[in-house]
C-alpha cells in the first residue's frame, strides 16, 4: 500500500481496496479493472500498467460451485450453468461453449478469459 499511496488520488483506503480486489480476482489482466472498484477515479489509470498475467486461474472442469462464485465475474447462475453443462455434455474445452447460454454475455466471457482454464 505504501507504493500505491504515491499515486495522486490514492490514499490508504483506495490502496487497500486495490490490493483486496487484486487478491479477489487472482491478479489484474487489464488496467481498466481498477474502475470496477467503487469510488476509484478514472484519472488513476494513467499511473498503472499490467505487465504480468493473473496469478490464479480457475479450472472450470474441476471447480466447485463455491469456488466459481468466489470469483467476481461468476455468479451462482453462472456456476449452475457450468456444472449442468459438465454433467450433461462432459468437460468444457473453451469459453465459446458457454456462449450458447444466455447467462454468458460476450462481455462476461471476455472478462473471464484470462482467469479460466479447462
Amino acid at each position: 500500500t505504501t507504493l500505491l499511496k504515491r499515486v495522486p488520488g490514492i490514499g490508504s483506503w483506495r490502496a487497500r481496496r486495490i490490493l483486496q480486489f487484486r487478491r479477489h480476482l487472482g491478479g489484474y489482466s487489464r488496467v481498466e479493472q481498477l474502475l470496477e472498484i467503487n469510488g476509484m477515479p478514472d484519472t488513476i489509470l494513467y499511473w498503472f500498467e499490467v505487465k504480468t498475467p493473473p496469478y490464479k486461474v480457475l479450472n472450470l472442469n474441476q471447480a466447485t460451485a463455491d469456488e466459481m462464485i468466489a470469483h467476481p465475474y461468476l455468479t451462482y447462475r453462472h456456476a449452475r450453468v457450468i456444472i449442468n453443462h459438465r454433467r450433461l455434455h462432459g468437460p468444457l474445452h473453451s469459453l465459446s461453449q458457454l456462449s450458447l447460454y444466455p447467462e454468458f454475455t460476450n462481455d462476461t466471457l471476455a472478462w473471464l478469459e484470462p482467469y479460466v482454464t479447462f
